[in-house]
C-alpha cells in the first residue's frame, strides 16, 4: 500500500526551459526574504536595465521605464522589445552577453538555476537585484522596490493601492459557494497552482477553492488519482501545449468541470498583471459584485 499523503501531490518535476519551469524554479528559493542585492549596489538615476523574468519586465515597462531596458529574458513576448538583446532565463543566464553591456542592473528571479551565474556578474562589478516571485507579498514589495529604483513611487503605489482595493472590496462578495478550482499549467506532466503560490492567493481571494491543498512545492506535479477525488467545478488551463488535454476532459472527474482557457499569460506573471488576473478570476468563478471594468 502507498504511504503517500492524502493530498494532490504525486512528484517533483525537473525544471525545463519553459514558462512552466520557470515558475517551478522561482518558487525555490535561495535565501529568506523577498529582495537579495548582490555586488555594488545600483547607482542613481539607473539608466541601463537588464530583466532575466518576464514579470520583471512587465513592471519595468509599468513603471515607465521600457527606454531604459537594454537585455530580456527569453521568454519576453512583447513585439516592441524584440530588437533587444536576450539575457536568457532562470536557468540560462547569458553572462557573457551581460558582460559585454555592462548594465547598470540586473533584475533576477530568485531560482537555484541562475544562482552561480549571477554571483558572476555581480563579482564582476554587475549590480543584481534578485527578487522573490512566490507570493502575493513577494509581488508587492517587488513593486515597491521597482518603483523606488527607477524613480517611480507615485506609479507604483498607484498599483499597490488598486490591488489592495481590489482585494479588500472581494473579501466582502465572497460567494455562498466557492467554487472547487483546479488551476494547470502543465498537462504532461500534470504541473498544478498549489499552496504558498501566488495563483493559490488570487483562486482564495477571488472566492474559489483551490483542490490542491497539501504539496511540498508552489507549482507541484499532480495524479489523475488525486484530481478524480476532489473533482473540480472549474479547471483553469494555463499549459504552454496542449497535447492530451481532449484525453483530459473526457475523464471521469473531470467532464462534467468547466473547462476555461485563459486568454493570456497574466496568471502566470507574478508581476503588475495580477491586478487583471484576480478581476478575471472574479468573473470567472461568477461573483455578482465584480465586473472586468471594475478597474
Amino acid at each position: 500500500m502507498s504511504t503517500r499523503p492524502h493530498g494532490v501531490y504525486d512528484r517533483t518535476i525537473p525544471v525545463a526551459k519553459t514558462m512552466t519551469g520557470f515558475l517551478i524554479a522561482c518558487c525555490l528559493l535561495l535565501s529568506p526574504g523577498t529582495v537579495d542585492s548582490l555586488g555594488p549596489a545600483p547607482k542613481a538615476p539607473v539608466q541601463r536595465i537588464a530583466s532575466l523574468a518576464p514579470s520583471l519586465t512587465q513592471a519595468v515597462i509599468f513603471l515607465g521605464a521600457q527606454n531604459k531596458l537594454v537585455a530580456i529574458s527569453r521568454f519576453d513576448e512583447q513585439p516592441s522589445l524584440q530588437h533587444l538583446p536576450r539575457a536568457g532565463g532562470f536557468s540560462d543566464v547569458a553572462v557573457e552577453t551581460l558582460l559585454k553591456l555592462r548594465p547598470d542592473v540586473v533584475l533576477a528571479p530568485k531560482a537555484p538555476g541562475n544562482e552561480a551565474s549571477v554571483r558572476r556578474l555581480a563579482a564582476q562589478g554587475i549590480p543584481i537585484l534578485a527578487f522573490s516571485l512566490t507570493t502575493t507579498q513577494d509581488v508587492c514589495q517587488a513593486m515597491a522596490r521597482l518603483g523606488e529604483l527607477l524613480e517611480a513611487r507615485d506609479k507604483a503605489q498607484a498599483w499597490l493601492s488598486a490591488f489592495e482595493e481590489l482585494r479588500q472590496k472581494l473579501k466582502t462578495a465572497t460567494p455562498q459557494k466557492r467554487p472547487r478550482v483546479l488551476l494547470l499549467v502543465g498537462l504532461s506532466p500534470l504541473v498544478a497552482a498549489g499552496p504558498g503560490s501566488f495563483a493559490d492567493e488570487l483562486i482564495a481571494e477571488a472566492g474559489g477553492h483551490n483542490i490542491v491543498q497539501r504539496a511540498p512545492t508552489p507549482f507541484p506535479v499532480v495524479s489523475l488519482e488525486s484530481i478524480f477525488r476532489h473533482k473540480p467545478d472549474i479547471v483553469i488551463n494555463l499549459a504552454e501545449f496542449h497535447e492530451g488535454k481532449s484525453q483530459l476532459q473526457n475523464l471521469p472527474g473531470l467532464r462534467n468541470a468547466r473547462w476555461i482557457s485563459a486568454p493570456n499569460k497574466d496568471l502566470l506573471q507574478p508581476g503588475p498583471a495580477l491586478l487583471s488576473a484576480l478581476l478575471q478570476l472574479a468573473s470567472w468563478f461568477d461573483n455578482p459584485h465584480v465586473s472586468l471594468s471594475a478597474h
